[in-house]
């Protein structure tokens, strides 16, 4: 939705791109750094809800980094920077490959989590933090730079 209507929905609100760009990047950033530095996310009330659940798929660390205001900032900032229905189409065929590749890793990952083990994980998790953090940097970086 945010690759068709995205840029209207800017400009009904009469956010500029490079404010997007930015307060998107500082979101991905901000996830980013929280995957570096080791804190408590969860409440103990989610704690112990969590423990109690047959079904723990949920992750309310996943959900905002997948589909959250980051991502949707980058959807709509790519359609904005490169219109055309073929750019459009494009963009959208992108999301369905990565919504594809997330829904097989999140299928299938369990037994790669299992063999990573507690070590394993926080170190591929701080890797990952990193690699998300410079996502975030560069997204501010290219605001700050169309704000010029």
């Amino acid at each position: 939705m945010f690759a068709l209507f995205g840029t209207l929905v800017l400009e009904r609100l009469g956010i500029s791109l490079a404010a997007l760009q930015i307060a998107g990047g500082l979101v991905v950033g901000h996830a980013g750094f929280g995957m570096i530095v080791s804190r408590q996310t969860l409440t103990d009330d989610e704690k112990t809800h969590g423990a109690t659940k047959t079904d723990i798929s949920f992750s309310p660390m996943a959900l905002p980094l997948i589909a959250g205001p980051g991502a949707i900032g980058v959807v709509i900032a790519l359609t904005a920077r490169n219109p055309g229905v073929a750019n459009r189409l494009g963009v959208i065929g992108g999301v369905v490959v990565i919504a594809a590749a997330v829904t097989v890793l999140l299928r299938f990952g369990t037994p790669v989590v299992d063999k990573l083990g507690p070590t394993g994980l926080g170190a591929l998790t701080r890797i990952i933090g990193f690699l998300t953090l410079a996502i975030g940097v560069e997204l501010v970086t290219h605001g700050v730079l169309a704000a010029k």
